[in-house]
C-alpha cells in the first residue's frame, strides 16, 4: 500500500517546494501589477490601467526568468547601491523617484549586456522568446481581466487583491504551457548581448522600485514629497493584502501541478 502510494503520489516536500516556487512567482507578479496599475491610474484611468498592468505584469515576470542567475547578480549590485544611498545619499539631497528607477535600470542593462556577451551558453539566449511568451500570456489574461473587472469593479482596495489573486495563476499557467513553443521558434530574434541588455534593463528598473518601496517603510521621505511620494503611498495601501492573496492562489497552482506530476519549467 505504501509502495503504491509513493509511486503514484508526489512527496509532500515536492508539493511544498513547488508551491514555494510559485509563491515567489506570484509575489513578483503581484508587485509589478500593483506598481504598474497605480503608476498608470492617473494617466489612462481605470479600467484601462488594470489591463495594461495585467499585460505588463505577465511580460515582466517572464522577463525575470530570462536568466535567474543574472537576476541575482543585478539584485545584489542594486541592493548594495541602494544601501549606500540610504547611508550617504540623503545627506547630499538624495535622488528623485525617477532617478532611483532609471539608475538601477541603466546599471542592470550594462550588467546584462556584459553577461550576454560573456556567457553565450546560458539561458539568457532564450530571453527574447520568453518575454514574447509572457506578453502573449498577459494579453490573453487581459481579456479575462476585462470580464472580471465588469463583475467586481475597479476600486484599488477591493479590486486589486481579488483580481490579482485570480489572474496571476491564470497567466502563469498559460505561460508555462506555451513557453516551450516560443523558445523553439523565436529564440534568435536578438543576439545574446541584446537578450542580456533587455533583461537587465527590466530587472534593474523593477528591482530598483522594489527597494524604494521597501526603503520607504524605513524612511517615508526617501523620495522627498509630492507626486512620487503619493505614488508610493498608493502602492503601500494595496500591496500587502494583494501579495498575500496572490501568494496563496499561486501556491495552490504549484501544488496542483505537483499532484498532476507536470514537468518543471526548465528553459
Amino acid at each position: 500500500m505504501n509502495i503504491h502510494s509513493q509511486e503514484h503520489c508526489p512527496a509532500f516536500n515536492e508539493i511544498g517546494f513547488r508551491g514555494l516556487v510559485w509563491i515567489f512567482v506570484g509575489i513578483i507578479y503581484g508587485f509589478i501589477f500593483v506598481s504598474l496599475a497605480e503608476f498608470w491610474r492617473d494617466v489612462i484611468h481605470s479600467p484601462l490601467n488594470l489591463l495594461v498592468a495585467t499585460i505588463g505584469a505577465s511580460t515582466f515576470t517572464a522577463l525575470f526568468y530570462g536568466s535567474l542567475r543574472l537576476v541575482v547578480m543585478i539584485a545584489n549590485v542594486i541592493l548594495v547601491c541602494f544601501l549606500l544611498f540610504l547611508l550617504f545619499g540623503r545627506e547630499s539631497g538624495g535622488f528623485t523617484l525617477p532617478l532611483l528607477i532609471l539608475i538601477p535600470a541603466a546599471l542592470g542593462m550594462l550588467i546584462g549586456a556584459g553577461y550576454g556577451v560573456l556567457d553565450r551558453k546560458s539561458r539568457i539566449c532564450c530571453a527574447d522568446a520568453k518575454i514574447i511568451g509572457g506578453l502573449v500570456a498577459g494579453t490573453i489574461t487581459a481579456l479575462i481581466a476585462g470580464l472580471a473587472i465588469m463583475l467586481i469593479g475597479d476600486s484599488p482596495q477591493t479590486t486589486y487583491p481579488w483580481l490579482v489573486m485570480f489572474l496571476a495563476p491564470i497567466a502563469g499557467g498559460i505561460y508555462v504551457s506555451t513557453a516551450c513553443w516560443f523558445v523553439r521558434h523565436l529564440q534568435n530574434l536578438l543576439p545574446p548581448i541584446g537578450d542580456g541588455a533587455i533583461v537587465g534593463l527590466g530587472v534593474g528598473a523593477i528591482t530598483g522600485l522594489l527597494f524604494v518601496v521597501i526603503g520607504g517603510t524605513i524612511d517615508p521621505d526617501i523620495t522627498g514629497s509630492g507626486k512620487p511620494l503619493a505614488l508610493l503611498e498608493k502602492i503601500y495601501g494595496v500591496l500587502g493584502v494583494t501579495l498575500v492573496g496572490t501568494a496563496a492562489s499561486c501556491f495552490v497552482l504549484g501544488a496542483i501541478r505537483a499532484l498532476l506530476r507536470r514537468d518543471w519549467y526548465k528553459l
